[in-house]
């Protein structure tokens, strides 16, 4: 396959998830009818065969259904993901993390995004941050961070020769971290020097104090072929259960 092949092939994986997303966020509901491909295509800037493609995916996923005459419905949403939650070692997480980091951008009292499920209360003004990590002069993740804004100076002056996650240790009593495999889409594979469509971690990280309110909000997007996850497992000495770790 050509070069444009398989920019093609990436562009509409790329839409799926776009798809996807517009009904798992609501702005397409069950039973909703759908814009026609030729609207699709002018509003997404692709070819029609890009949008049909795309729409074969969620057609194999049961999301939508596709009649003649009567377009194109939603149908079902994606079924919900099943998470596992697993205790980490904190020192051992930094140990492993490798890398570079330099600051694209960085801007005081900015708005922080509607994030719906915020553990903790955000209060106060926030501080912003746009961070490329690099890993052998390649890049491989690209980051958007806000911080409460009286750690914005603390925070701005380590940035760049320590990690993100070393430097939020310092300061969180909690940290939760959620990530999913996603499709990149053009902005994040401009950034990662990769094709569109290609496999990234999208991270959703959240620094909590010791009373539960928001210190920082951390969306990274990782290139998918530089992640290795290792789990070790171990049987609890004091009980010699295997679900104990």
């Amino acid at each position: 396959m050509d070069r444009k092949g398989r920019r093609e092939v990436a562009r509409y994986v790329q839409l799926a998830e776009t798809f996807r997303r517009s009904i798992v966020q609501g702005d397409w509901t069950v039973g909703m009818r759908l814009p026609t491909v030729a609207e699709l295509a002018l509003e997404h800037g692709v070819a029609k065969i890009t949008v049909r493609q795309a729409m074969d995916i969620l057609d194999a996923e049961k999301l939508i259904a596709r009649s003649p005459g009567k377009g194109m419905h939603v149908i079902d949403r994606p079924v919900q993901m099943r998470w596992h939650n697993l205790r980490a070692d904190w020192d051992e997480f930094l140990r492993s993390a490798r890398g570079a980091s330099s600051v694209l951008e960085k801007r005081r009292k900015v708005r922080v995004p509607e994030d719906a499920d915020l553990p903790g209360p955000l209060e106060g003004e926030f501080g912003f941050f746009r961070i490329l990590g690099t890993r052998n002069a390649v890049p491989v993740s690209i980051r958007d961070v806000y911080v409460a804004d009286h750690l914005y100076p603390a925070v701005s002056a380590r940035l760049g020769s320590e990690l993100v996650m070393a430097i939020f240790a310092d300061y969180a009593d909690e940290i939760l971290i959620f990530n999913e495999i996603r499709a990149a889409i053009p902005e994040q594979a401009e950034a990662l020097a990769i094709s569109p469509g290609t496999p990234v971690l999208v991270g959703r990280h959240i620094g909590l104090d010791g009373d539960g309110k928001v210190l920082f909000l951390d969306y990274p997007v990782l290139r998918g072929d530089y992640i290795n996850f290792q789990i070790h497992l171990r049987r609890d000495a004091g009980t010699g259960d295997p679900t104990r770790l």
